[in-house]
Parts: structure tokens; C-alpha cells; sequence
């Protein structure tokens, strides 16, 4: 019974404190291919160099260098995470990397996640479940967020 009552406790704590925080690390254990990385360079709004390597934020697409809005994506991520930051890498159930080698993670500062930032400030939560990939936990969320607003260029989402 009191066994049942510690483990009650722990899950109610872990539930409270919430993903992304130590507490929630060390009472549901690790994340596998989360860890920590520290950022080098934002390369555009949804990708970033680390000392973990390069790392594709899950979910998030962000313009392209060249493109209307890639100045503006590129510095709401470097202003969420700039270089020298310590970030949290955590891999939802989706593939380890994408087509070109990148990690795909989500990319937390313990204070915000960068790809909800990224889909408030204007980019598309695409590259889910309803684009032929699979779903990852913040897909709901996301698409929730992206539904109320037009991206960086103000132009229709795709």
C-alpha cells in the first residue's frame, strides 16, 4: 500500500512539474536521444548547429535563406536560443533524423520551446501526420497555433 502511494506521488509530481524539467527527467527517466547541447549558430529559424550536432526543430518550417521571412525567422530563434545557450534536445516518437542528416528534436530553453515561439512569431507547423509523416506529441498543439495567425510573409499557408 505505501509502496502504491509513493509511486501515486512521484507520477503526480513528475505530472505537475511537466516534460522539460529536471524533476520530470528524473522521475520518468530518460528520453531516448534527448540530452543537452549547447547552440553555435541558428542557420535559419528551424534548423541550429550545436555542440551535438545540426538539429531540425519536429514539426516547425520556417522560410528558407532567400525567401520573404527567413531574416525574421532566423531572429526570433536566435533571440529564444541565442548562441552559447544551453538547450534541451528532446526526440518524440518520430525518426532520429531527417532526409539530410539533422537530428529532428524538439529544442527547449527551459523557458520556451522554440518551435511553439517559431509557430506563434509566424512559421508552419507542417512536416506531421496530416503531411504523410508521423505524428509527434505537439502536433495538436501546433496546428492549434498556427491556425490562428498568417506566417511571416502574411500570405496564405501553403
Amino acid at each position: 500500500m505505501v509502496k502504491r502511494v509513493v509511486i501515486s506521488t512521484l507520477i503526480a509530481v513528475a505530472l505537475l512539474a511537466g516534460p522539460g524539467t529536471q524533476v520530470w527527467a528524473a522521475l520518468t527517466g530518460p528520453n531516448e536521444g534527448a540530452g543537452q547541447a549547447r547552440v553555435i549558430r541558428w542557420i535559419d529559424g528551424d534548423t541550429v548547429v550545436t555542440d551535438a550536432g545540426k538539429v531540425r526543430l519536429v514539426g516547425i518550417d520556417t522560410p528558407e535563406k532567400g525567401r520573404c521571412g527567413y531574416d525574421a525567422a532566423r531572429k526570433v530563434s536566435e533571440r529564444v536560443a541565442p548562441a552559447g545557450t544551453t538547450v534541451d534536445l528532446a526526440l518524440p516518437d518520430v525518426a532520429e533524423n531527417d532526409r539530410h542528416g539533422r537530428m529532428l528534436r524538439y529544442v527547449d530553453t527551459g523557458r520556451a520551446d522554440v518551435g511553439a515561439v517559431q509557430v506563434e512569431a509566424g512559421a508552419w507547423a507542417r512536416y506531421d501526420s496530416r503531411d504523410g509523416y508521423r505524428s509527434h506529441p505537439n502536433q495538436r498543439e501546433y496546428r492549434l497555433m498556427d491556425r490562428e495567425h498568417r506566417n511571416y510573409c502574411g500570405t496564405a499557408h501553403p
